[in-house]
């Protein structure tokens, strides 16, 4: 077996085919982990990073991948190396790619991280329970004399596609089958509604983004850059469509589109990733309709699952009680000196994380409440002390 490591984004994008192929065997459902996924959010993340991808072979053959960068921080009193999963507001599930059987590759990556003398704390952000990683790197960093730490990040809800959406919809409180009649009078109410798929029913990509973009700009969502936002956006989504991985839901009202839910499919599966709705339309509740749309369609199409990623937002709730937890896993070599700089470095960092969480959530509710005071001269919603940053199907 040889392990190479990966510095550039050029022969990054060289491995394309063969990293492809390698999440395609795993019997990992993850969409975030492959290629037509990752190498789209690098560049709507923007660099970020310095690429520090690991990759095993075996006559010739990608058997393992580690999709792992380096970015170097500075705080008073504290510069720390930091390799882990790219990371940038609410960040999707991720995992290191091992060929199913092959534990020995995770060896290998933890004897070339052991060996390597320029990084501080390895941290591999929101790896979902259901995925062999963790397991694999606790057997594989003992004998290396590193130490691994978990810690749970969050746990996510999912909706398990069994019997019929007949049974489900029976299933589900009779509150939730309440919410999503009442949004359904409520919209159409103020027009003619209409539940709209990419690529099903809208089949030009443009078209979709177009929509994206509109609806954006009309929600709490809306940034300050928002021309760049929009850029980025449509760049992003133009690539996953490329990729095959976008399935786009829309509620239009009258013609116009109101609320969008961005999925991502792989392997027959469905993944909620990105919603926004327009603020005019936020009484009316039409979030409830793409979730319980998407729901509908795992049915129809016979898949598995329906993950939601995210639990904290009381739509979310609705519609599932599965969870499945994240952890974050945090590596640092077997000294003292070593375990400290990690452990400042961490609680500086979750600390600045919670004060973003609590300002975004502070954005959501000033939007909400102009939008509610616009509309009807009254009313405001208090903050939320245990609003959390969630998945980014929040609303």
């Amino acid at each position: 077996m040889i392990v190479e490591e990966i510095r550039d984004h050029a022969s990054l994008l060289a491995i394309r085919p063969e990293w492809a192929a390698l999440a395609e065997r795993v019997s990992s459902r993850n969409p975030f982990i492959t290629p037509q996924f990752m190498l789209p959010y690098l560049d709507h993340i923007g660099t970020r990073y310095d690429c520090r991808v690991l990759v095993a072979r075996e006559n010739a053959r990608m058997i393992g991948l580690s999709p792992t960068f380096m970015r170097r921080r500075r705080r008073p009193g504290l510069r720390i190396r930091r390799i882990s999963f790219p990371t940038h507001g609410t960040s999707p599930p991720l995992e290191i790619v091992v060929e199913d059987g092959r534990e020995d590759v995770m060896v290998a990556f933890v004897e070339y991280w052991k060996a390597s003398r320029d990084w501080d704390l390895i941290e591999l952000q929101n790896v979902p329970t259901t995925s062999s990683t963790e397991a694999m790197l606790r057997a594989a960093v003992s004998p290396a004399r590193l130490l691994l730490s978990s810690v749970q990040h969050r746990t996510s809800l999912y909706v398990p596609i069994e019997g019929t959406w007949d049974d489900y919809w029976r299933s589900i409180p009779k509150k939730s089958r309440a919410a999503g009649k009442r949004a359904s009078r409520l919209c159409s109410e103020a027009g003619e509604l209409q539940v709209l798929s990419y690529p099903a029913d809208i089949t030009d990509i443009g078209q979709a983004i177009a929509w994206i973009v509109d609806i954006t700009r009309r929600s709490w969502k809306s940034a300050d850059d928002a021309a760049a936002q929009d850029d980025r956006m449509a760049t992003f989504l133009t690539e996953l469509a490329a990729g095959g991985l976008l399935d786009i839901c829309f509620v239009t009202i009258s013609g116009r589109a109101v609320a969008y839910l961005i999925n991502v499919l792989y392997k027959r599966q469905l993944n909620a990733y990105h919603t926004a709705y327009d603020l005019e339309h936020m009484p009316r509740g039409p979030a409830v309709l793409l979730l319980q749309h998407s729901i509908s369609e795992c049915f129809r199409r016979g898949y598995p699952i329906y993950d939601l990623l995210g639990e904290h937002q009381l739509h979310v709730r609705r519609w599932a009680s599965t969870y499945v937890q994240y952890s974050d896993l945090r590596i640092t070599r077997d000294k003292p000196v070593a375990r400290l700089r990690a452990e400042v470095y961490c609680r500086l960092r979750d600390w600045r994380v919670r004060r973003a969480r609590r300002f975004t959530d502070e954005q959501k509710i000033e939007a909400k409440n102009a939008a509610r005071a616009q509309r009807t001269g009254i009313g405001t919603e208090p903050p939320d002390p245990g609003a959390g940053g969630g998945a980014d199907t929040a609303e």
